[in-house]
């Protein structure tokens, strides 16, 4: 057995930790709004951040497994990872602030994992406070092309528009950092929604490995060969559209493209 697996399958075994996967578990059965009930029994004060940590740990042992064929041992570390988060975030503290975010990467190690209506489930009833790349994600996980769309042109216009005002040259390298990231998915993803809408597989293929670069949601996940006709004859095919962010492409912000 190849050491570097065999540390992973030993973080896969449910003993791990004290049984930290199956004490998160517990826990999640019984809290409310991140509380525990008057009288129940106690957790750890670090069980939160044990099993975040475990999780992004086992994330990235389970990308790592994945590129190397380790399939079967990818898939289990996806979903061990997915149901740590989970444990976190459902019925948790609604204000936390990583609520949100944590719902995205839970959902989207079950989806990688091959767990698509669970991944459906944890977007749909635990993400909030979402960022607009966040957004995108959720609505393709749920299959909401038309709103996924949508928000792809309103937010690529706000970029070009802050870019065209200059005021995106004003701010912090981190914002624009931010907005040059956020603009970039979005194209990706607006591209993506074009090739599904157009029903052109080949197209499709390249933006599912990597379209610009940036692997687009990592995984169309939900959206499977055999649906792409159902979704094609939902919505009459735009041609506009690829038109549209074609011209995004050509206009990248300026500001972001200098500093």
């Amino acid at each position: 057995m190849n050491d570097r697996w065999g540390a992973v399958r030993v973080r896969l075994h449910p003993e791990f930790a004290g049984r930290l996967v199956a004490r998160g578990k517990a826990r999640n059965i019984i809290w409310r709004e991140g509380q525990i009930p008057r009288g129940a029994r106690r957790f750890s004060a670090r069980l939160t951040d044990d099993l975040l940590n475990y999780a992004f740990s086992l994330l990235n042992s389970a990308i790592d497994a994945r590129a190397a064929g380790e399939d079967d041992l990818a898939q289990q570390a996806f979903l061990t990872a997915a149901e740590s988060i989970e444990s976190v975030v459902r019925d948790g503290d609604p204000d936390d602030p990583r609520r949100g975010y944590l719902a995205c990467v839970a959902a989207a190690a079950y989806a990688i994992a091959r767990y698509n209506a669970r991944a459906y489930n944890m977007i749909d009833s635990t993400a909030a406070n979402l960022s607009p790349a966040e957004e995108i994600f959720r609505l393709l996980i749920l299959r909401d092309l038309a709103g996924l769309r949508r928000v792809a042109r309103e937010r690529l216009t706000e970029i070009s528009a802050d870019d065209e005002r200059g005021t995106l040259a004003d701010r912090e390298f981190e914002e624009v950092q931010a907005a040059s990231l956020t603009f970039n998915y979005l194209l990706a993803v607006g591209g993506l929604v074009t090739y599904l809408v157009r029903g052109d597989l080949e197209h499709l293929a390249r933006a599912r490995v990597d379209q610009l670069g940036l692997g687009v949601v990592g995984h169309v996940g939900p959206l499977a060969v055999d649906e792409i006709p159902q979704v094609v004859h939902a919505e009459p095919p735009l041609i506009h559209e690829f038109n549209y962010y074609g011209a995004c492409a050509r206009r990248r912000p300026t500001g972001i493209r200098t500093r």
